[in-house]
């Protein structure tokens, strides 16, 4: 590389540092304000029903298991498996197998 090409190189990257730059926030259109509205009331309408699903099921019950029995509510009995087998059912998603 020669001087005369690095001296121009220089002082257009000392031009481009010092210029003034002029970002304005890209606009939303309507379609992108009512997907956040839909997105919004929807996780509103769910979080009533997850409420509304503890509240009513707070009784106790108890659970017959092959080692014995436990004494819980009917929540926690629907909550835990729904929980382990999305769990296990997303790693298992996850696992590659050697064939």
């Amino acid at each position: 590389m020669c001087a005369a090409t690095y001296a121009t190189s220089y002082e257009r990257n000392a031009t481009m540092q010092n210029a003034p730059t002029t970002t304005t926030a890209p606009r939303r259109t309507g379609a992108e304000y009512g997907k956040r509205a839909g997105l919004v009331a929807m996780a509103i309408i769910l979080t009533v029903f997850i409420v509304l699903f503890i509240l009513n099921y707070q009784r106790w019950v108890s659970i017959n298991l092959v080692v014995g029995s436990v004494q819980t509510r009917v929540v926690w009995a629907l909550l835990v498996p729904f929980a382990l087998g999305l769990s296990f059912g997303f790693i298992s998603g996850r696992v590659k197998f050697r064939k």
